[in-house]
């Protein structure tokens, strides 16, 4: 038997399957693996019983013995879940880190950016944005940071092109799923 790192769809939900259940509860009672005798003690189609036992094992609750080839073991469902957490968490935190080294990496820069906006603002706290990629940025920015409320205008009688459409809903309904209000002007 081999393990992948993913169950398939079949096998996820909150309820097990009916084959699922009994052949997980007759290898736990009986510490064998092969199809055959499951399906016959059962009652059920040798095939089901085959593809029952390939998901309990890549879900983990299914261990083959590596002494015998029909034997096997039923594990805890919370064994098995940490069994199959774990290369997920793995990759969690290695992303994570890298994550961080590159805010760190970033982060070296604001002092320079503070200084060069000063000196090219002379003061005036404004902030140019020059391209739509780095409006949509600042949009994107200032919807993560938001905790309470917007407050927007929007010119033009509120006649959008349609993909600033889509992806102002995007923002527009996480903000709203934060519990944050919305106020818009239309001019």
């Amino acid at each position: 038997m081999r393990f992948s790192d993913e169950p398939d769809e079949q096998a996820v939900g909150t309820e097990p399957d009916q084959v699922d259940a009994a052949v997980y509860s007759w290898v736990l009672e009986h510490h064998r693996l092969e199809p055959a005798p499951i399906a016959s003690q059962l009652g059920l189609d040798p095939d089901s019983v085959a593809a029952s036992v390939r998901r309990l094992t890549t879900l983990r609750l299914l261990y083959p013995d590596p002494q015998d080839s029909g034997a096997g073991y039923a594990v805890a469902p919370e064994t098995a879940m940490s069994r199959l957490a774990a290369p997920v968490e793995a990759r969690v935190r290695r992303q994570q880190e890298e994550l961080a080294k590159q805010q760190a990496q970033l982060a070296g820069f604001f002092p320079h950016y503070q200084r060069g906006r000063q000196a090219a603002d002379a003061g005036e706290g404004i902030e140019v944005i020059a391209t739509l990629q780095e409006v949509r940025a600042a949009l994107d920015r200032a919807s993560d940071n938001c905790r309470s409320e917007v407050l927007a205008s929007q010119p033009g009688g509120g006649s959008r092109v349609p993909e600033a459409m889509q992806e102002a809903l995007g923002r527009d309904r996480a903000l709203l799923a934060r519990g944050v209000r919305m106020r818009t002007l239309y001019l």
